[in-house]
């Protein structure tokens, strides 16, 4: 098997804010652009990132993973590359304000105008030695929410899985991606281009929407565990029936922030969340929902469908996620960038025999990604 390379290497790309409808913590001015260093903090890997982000806003808002003594220790995630992990450990420490934060906190949702408090300053830190890794043992990166000098997070996640296909293509001097923020309210449109081409105009590159890249067919693709037991299935029978793939993405650090207990501040109901898909010229937009007793499952509710939605998603389906009946969530945030991969990149063929990749949270566990057909 050819092995994959997995460091994602984003030198060359500028992501430029390119319009908005509502400014936020971290779309100050409008005109934010964003290279190597500003993509993540300090420069931290992308794919590490990427890797840590569903666990890093769980544990922002107040999701537990682990009980008692052990609560506040965070959460232990592995780096994509099967052959060589990185561990990153994700925690947090608390603001000095805390206490006053929290009371406003309280306060302001009393009222009805529940705001965003954010108490905690997030951290991640490198727990092995990795030859492979450009990180060593031991550094630690500070996330302080906001920092208007990084890409916000969130719109990290979501716009990760195409800079990881674009970072990797050789054959994008002329082409631009233009993606949305997962915020519907604030829809911060995103423009990312090769860094040579940031002093050239809109007007002279070619705009490559990410709509092209929704439809593909899950019966193509299987994974195989990598445990001995030789047990493969095809992802369209571990897939929520009919729901778009890059929706699914994006909506996955939020449900595991409500599998593990975690509430999103700024809402009213504590037990919703709403965001949208990346898809910056036909935009879903959606609900996620926590049943309060905890009987019924997590759902997803298409709100609102701005444009023509390749996956012809309408308002008011939704979708209810057992999931003793389909795929773990942890495993999906992982296989998805790799699925566009081998959907979309022009040297997927070298990596026919598939993607081995490694579990986020369960070190040693494996799966092989690969076309099933």
């Amino acid at each position: 098997m050819k092995a994959f390379p997995y460091c994602t290497d984003v030198g060359s790309l500028l992501v430029c804010t390119a319009g908005y409808n509502k400014k936020c913590g971290y779309c100050k001015r409008g005109q934010e652009k964003y290279d190597r260093q500003g993509l993540t903090q300090d420069g931290f890997c992308v794919d590490a990132m990427s890797a840590i982000y569903p666990y890093f806003l769980a544990l922002l808002y107040d999701a537990k993973f682990s009980q008692g003594s052990l609560a506040d220790e965070g959460v232990l995630v592995s780096c994509p590359n099967a052959h060589s992990p990185t561990l990153i450990r994700v925690s947090f420490k608390y603001k000095k304000l805390r206490l006053l934060l929290n009371i406003l906190e309280k306060f302001f949702r009393c009222i009805g105008f529940p705001k965003d408090a954010i108490d905690k300053i997030m951290i991640a830190q490198i727990m092995n030695e990795n030859e492979e890794c450009c990180h060593r043992l031991g550094s630690l990166f500070m996330f302080k929410i906001p920092d208007i000098r990084q890409l916000c997070p969130a719109s990290f996640f979501s716009l990760y899985p195409f800079i990881h296909l674009y970072a990797r293509d050789k054959n994008v001097e002329r082409l631009a991606l233009n993606l949305a923020c997962p915020d519907p309210k604030s829809n911060i449109n995103y423009l990312a281009s090769p860094f040579a081409k940031k002093s050239q105009s809109p007007e002279t590159q070619t705009m490559l929407k990410p709509c092209c890249f929704y439809d593909i067919d899950l019966s193509k693709y299987k994974i195989l565990a990598q445990d001995g037991s030789g047990e493969e299935v095809t992802l369209d029978q571990i897939f929520p029936v009919g729901l778009c793939p890059t929706l699914m993405n994006v909506a996955i650090p939020y449900i595991i922030t409500f599998q593990k207990g975690g509430y999103f501040k700024w809402r009213e109901d504590i037990h919703t969340v709403e965001a949208q898909c990346p898809n910056s010229s036909d935009r879903v937009a959606f609900e996620i929902r926590r049943d309060p007793s905890g009987i019924k499952p997590l759902s997803l509710v298409i709100k609102k469908v701005r444009g023509m939605c390749p996956k012809a998603h309408r308002e008011g389906e939704t979708y209810r996620f057992d999931f003793s009946k389909i795929v773990c969530p942890h495993l999906l945030l992982r296989l998805f960038p790799y699925l566009l991969f081998l959907e979309l990149h022009p040297e997927r063929e070298k990596y026919a025999s598939g993607i081995l990749l490694e579990h986020p949270l369960q070190v040693g566990l494996r799966y092989l990604l690969k076309r099933a057909v």
